[in-house]
């Protein structure tokens, strides 16, 4: 069928291929990859998961969430709406639960003798979750009681409420002046009255006038540090002895087999679907030409105009097939991972996880096609390396190209 003979005497004859259809020909190369790869993953992975190793490992990593959820439960740092499934709390709901609690505390304290207006009168959502205490603010809870007793965090010889107090100012810093300091009022940092007016008139009106943006700016001020504060007490807890080498390690290993094995099974995938899109078809079409320039009518010839050699298609393949590894990006985003990267974000390579090392490839690719902007013939790093040109069966007999020929629309 002369649909797939070498097209070399019309290819002598071509212009050299603009940067935008060599790019559009990868693209759709990439995508037939993908979705050929997603079909291949998709099969692969079934059986995968299934092997003794995957399920193996998955038997530790349950053991152990089930551990850390009763672990971390009775600190306060960590709450769970269904324990059963280990589905916690977002830590923004806990900020904001907390936050209730100190604006509670800030008028049953303060009242209202620092801002008039300030009343908690018919606001029963606010006083729900309670008035924060040294007991009942997940903060102090954590770092005066919790802490000390499990030998988490130490209280330097200080009281319970001057260790917070202290705590609250180190990590607050110029927001600190939210607050007032007092132990003869309250064994907790209280909010003053004007921020906590204003972070429930910013709840309450959601209104981005003057007091409004003033409760907006109290309240950023108080997730960042409070929000920050909750992440670092968990943090104290895992990376705390024996938990760290005893029970952390155990799941962190545990985990990155899993992802080696999902990611070694990805990578196979996405090779097989390159073979199947990309160099089969080079061969079955000749000149170089996979898919995506048969559709977009380019091809490949040496600087001489004739025919590349099978060797040299076979090692600029090898170096393509790294390239589009970074298929492994779009996969991620269909089941049964729906866009969540946990499994690249483990080691894969020593030290490195795949996310980086797609990245790493991605600035490779771009740099090795950047040369094709600035090149006479349209060359990238690779064509100058082979002594190759890509050319555009669109444009023929244009003789030898300069500038202007060059900027013919595609």
């Amino acid at each position: 069928m002369k649909f797939f003979e070498s097209k070399i005497i019309d290819l002598r004859r071509a212009a050299p291929a603009k940067p935008g259809k060599r790019f559009v020909s990868c693209f759709i190369d990439m995508i037939l990859c993908g979705l050929i790869a997603l079909l291949l993953f998709q099969g692969s992975s079934a059986i995968a998961f299934q092997s003794e190793t995957f399920t193996e490992a998955g038997k530790v990593i349950d053991e152990e969430i089930k551990y850390y959820i009763d672990w971390t439960e009775e600190s306060h740092v960590v709450e769970y709406l269904d324990k059963e499934n280990g589905v916690r709390k977002d830590t923004e709901v806990m900020v904001y639960e907390n936050l209730l609690r100190a604006i509670y505390h800030s008028y049953s304290v303060l009242g209202n003798a620092q801002q008039p207006d300030f009343t908690l009168d018919g606001y029963d959502s606010v006083i729900k979750f309670g008035e924060s205490s040294l007991e009942n603010d997940t903060v102090a809870y954590f770092y005066t009681n919790y802490g000390p007793k499990n030998g988490l965090t130490t209280l330097e010889g200080k009281t319970e409420s001057l260790y917070l107090f202290e705590l609250y100012q180190e990590t607050f810093k110029l927001n600190s002046s939210m607050f007032v300091y007092n132990l003869e009022v309250s064994e907790v940092p209280v909010l003053t009255t004007q921020a906590a007016y204003s972070i429930l008139y910013y709840f309450i009106n959601n209104s981005d006038d003057a007091i409004g943006q003033q409760g907006l700016d109290y309240y950023n001020a108080f997730y960042d540090s409070y929000g920050y504060l909750l992440l670092n007490a968990e943090n104290i807890m895992i990376r705390s002895e024996p938990y760290y080498s005893e029970h952390y390690t155990l799941y962190y290993d545990a985990l990155s087999v899993q992802a080696r094995i999902t990611n070694i099974t990805l990578i196979i995938s996405i090779f097989i679907s390159y073979i199947i899109i990309v160099l089969l078809p080079k061969f079955l079409f000749k000149d170089e030409r996979s898919i995506g320039r048969v559709i977009m009518k380019l091809g490949t010839v040496d600087e001489e105009k004739d025919p590349i050699s099978i060797i040299s298609i076979i090692i600029k393949s090898v170096i393509e097939i790294i390239g589009f590894m970074f298929i492994a990006f779009i996969i991620y985003m269909f089941p049964p991972f729906n866009g969540v990267y946990d499994a690249m974000m483990t080691p894969f390579i020593g030290e490195y996880n795949l996310t980086i090392i797609l990245l790493v490839i991605a600035i490779i690719a771009l740099l090795i096609n950047a040369f094709s902007l600035f090149t006479h013939y349209r060359q990238n790093l690779i064509d100058l390396i082979f002594h190759h040109q890509v050319v555009d069966l669109h444009y023929l007999d244009l003789g030898d190209i300069d500038d202007e020929s060059e900027g013919k629309s595609i």
